[in-house]
């Protein structure tokens, strides 16, 4: 996969429209907002600056309400960052940030060393035991 660099770009395309709260800010705004100062957001936004430190893209995106991957991804649509063989469906799930807590307990059985196959026995036991017990057969 190529690296992601960050795009100065969207972070003027985010300053100047599609935020929660209004409709843009100017740099001395989003300095108020951020804490980064304007001279900074302007050689990021022309390229003059193309590594921003950590911290920095950080206290930008708290600021814009955007997520860091919207500034190191140029593409239209994130999921293309994905490869083709991997199931819409389950890009979906992954994007679904009310999944969260499914994909680390997958994180965590694939750490243990569980098999896929082993971790959905154990699933539909643990479910036939809990119809069983509610007297669904």
């Amino acid at each position: 996969m190529k690296s992601l660099l960050f795009h100065g770009h969207k972070l003027k395309e985010a300053r100047e429209g599609n935020n929660k709260d209004r409709k843009s800010y100017t740099m001395a705004d989003l300095e108020e907002l951020s804490g980064v100062k304007a001279s900074t957001q302007s050689d990021i936004e022309t390229g003059k600056n193309k590594n921003p430190r950590p911290a920095t893209v950080e206290a930008l995106c708290a600021a814009l309400g955007k997520d860091p991957i919207f500034f190191y991804y140029d593409g239209d649509n994130l999921m293309d960052l994905f490869p083709q063989e991997i199931p819409v469906e389950v890009r979906d799930f992954i994007f679904d940030t009310s999944n969260i807590d499914y994909l680390l307990l997958a994180m965590k059985i694939k750490k243990m060393g569980i098999t896929p196959e082993a971790a959905d026995n154990l699933l539909l036991a643990f479910g036939k035991a809990l119809s069983l017990q509610k007297g669904t057969p």
